[in-house]
């Protein structure tokens, strides 16, 4: 007789379920309410196997391919947002100049990935230095159950048939490890009358790890351009200051979400690979690649200042923040670059910059306002010069002779 567990999300995380059961096999959560935090964990063999489930680590895997041989794709940042953020005891040490993005990763795939009894998988692609790093350090503990996929970083024929074949090897994997597990069922409604997320968006299995603007970009504000953020409250801040938020392009934004949640599971391994290259354009990616994605986003969003937000020790970060910034001066846009963290706060010394040069951008739109005021004509009266001229003068002035 099936059964489902249920269990709230900060035990979970924190490691309350018995040993018999691993944490991580979700395949739904109830989000009715924005602030409900309760997991649904089901239904059981009667062998006592849950759904298996297979992690993805960064936004550039499309998770609908994790879900052909069955599994229950799940963003790993769901686990480092549900977590403590303490390390394990027994667990990996890491540099202190380390990505605190990849730091909280690794932190969360190690507590409760190897967990006794724990059978899930993840999949780490490669994307930059500290990611691959990561993956090397979880494959000492996890062996066969992390994939370290190479995703190039250009997008022309060369490199789609490379991840192509890259993603066919990935395919036997997850084939292989599916063999004797229960298959992901299919999307339907939960108890609250809700569509499943965990199903029905594969981009996410946690819809708050993906993140939107909270009001509607409009045209007018700051384009933003971030690293991997853990919620709103960076674009809260602008719009509390009144300035709108114009659009976001960061590789936990909606729109990365969007892109990536896109596509057809019965796609040939080369389409695969060009819908995953088209999409997952982020400060990894070529120089050329890169900015035109940036170039075009911006040209889209017609804003009238750029924010980049850089994660702290993010080698791609900087190299993306100095692009940012020759976009800027090339469309004679103000421009600010800070430093935010993960999980991302804006506090202190970062609120009181983001004040400044919002406070900036509305003080010159004001200016503006008061300039195109006087594009209007003026009156006849004040046409006149209010100083004589030569035919004003007297000859003998105009000769210079006194």
């Amino acid at each position: 007789m099936s059964r489902v567990m249920h269990y709230p999300l900060r035990s979970c995380a924190a490691r309350a379920l018995p040993r018999t059961f691993c944490s991580s096999r979700v395949v739904a959560i109830d989000r009715g309410v924005a602030d409900t935090a309760s997991w649904h964990v089901g239904p059981l063999t009667p062998c006592g196997v849950m759904t298996a489930t297979c992690y993805h680590s960064c936004a550039l895997i499309r998770p609908g391919f994790l879900a052909r041989r069955g599994f229950a794709p799940r963003s790993l940042a769901a686990l480092a947002l549900a977590g403590d953020g303490r390390r394990h005891p027994d667990g990996i040490e890491t540099h202190p100049n380390t990505c605190p993005w990849v730091v909280q990763l690794l932190t969360a795939a190690e507590s409760t990935l190897t967990a006794p009894g724990c059978t899930d998988l993840i999949v780490a692609p490669a994307g930059c230095d500290a990611m691959r790093r990561m993956g090397d350090m979880l494959a000492v503990r996890l062996g066969d159950r992390i994939y370290r996929p190479w995703v190039p970083r250009t997008a022309d024929e060369a490199a789609i048939r490379r991840l192509a074949k890259e993603l066919e090897a990935l395919d036997a994997w997850l084939e292989r490890h599916a063999t004797g597990r229960t298959a992901a069922p299919p999307a339907a409604a939960n108890p609250a009358g809700k569509a499943d997320p965990a199903t029905t968006n594969p981009a996410t299995a946690r819809p708050d790890t993906v993140v939107s603007p909270p009001v509607e970009p409009r045209p007018g504000g700051v384009f933003v351009i971030a690293g991997p953020l853990s919620g709103v409250d960076l674009l809260r801040a602008i719009e509390d200051a009144g300035v709108p938020v114009s659009g976001l392009d960061s590789c936990t934004g909606v729109d990365r979400a969007a892109a990536l949640a896109a596509g057809d599971a019965r796609l040939t391994f080369d389409a695969e690979a060009r819908e995953m290259l088209a999409a997952a354009v982020c400060p990894r990616s070529a120089v050329t690649l890169r900015r035109e994605h940036l170039a075009s986003r911006i040209a889209d969003a017609h804003p009238a200042g750029l924010i980049h937000a850089r994660l702290p020790f993010c080698d791609p970060g900087a190299y993306d923040g100095v692009l940012a910034r020759s976009l800027a001066d090339e469309l004679e846009l103000p421009f600010l670059d800070i430093e935010v963290g993960y999980p991302s706060e804006v506090t202190g010394p970062v609120r009181v910059r983001l004040e400044a040069f919002l406070e900036r951008l509305t003080l010159d739109d004001d200016l503006l306002d008061d300039l195109v005021a006087f594009d209007d004509p003026l009156p006849q009266d004040l046409t006149r010069s209010p100083l004589p001229t030569d035919a004003d003068r007297p000859n003998e002035v105009r000769s210079g002779r006194s």
